[in-house]
């Protein structure tokens, strides 16, 4: 019971990122940047927040409905915040 409730969190947790990166995108294309180069960090950023959500829902739903064991979902996690951080200190090195 307890792993569906893991599940449950997963999904709406990926859920609100989701939402709130589409409206800040949608923000972000009204205002105009004087600088391209912060443009693109913006929406770099953006757009690993938009994966974030999304696969923390498809994890959400592969805990919920038990699709494969915990430790190949432990794995999975574990390698996707690697890949996220990578990405993120790539993303903070270039505002320097």
């Amino acid at each position: 019971m307890s792993i569906k409730l893991f599940g449950i969190i997963f999904i709406i947790l990926g859920i609100i990122m989701t939402i709130l990166t589409i409206s800040n995108k949608k923000s972000y294309n009204s205002k105009k940047f004087k600088n391209l180069k912060v443009k693109r960090q913006v929406y770099k950023k953006n757009n690993l927040n938009l994966v974030e959500g999304i696969f923390f829902t498809i994890l959400g739903l592969i805990i919920y409905f038990d699709i494969f064991s915990p430790t190949i979902i432990l794995v999975i996690l574990i390698l996707f915040l690697l890949i996220a951080l990578k990405l993120s200190i790539k993303i903070t090195k270039g505002k320097n």
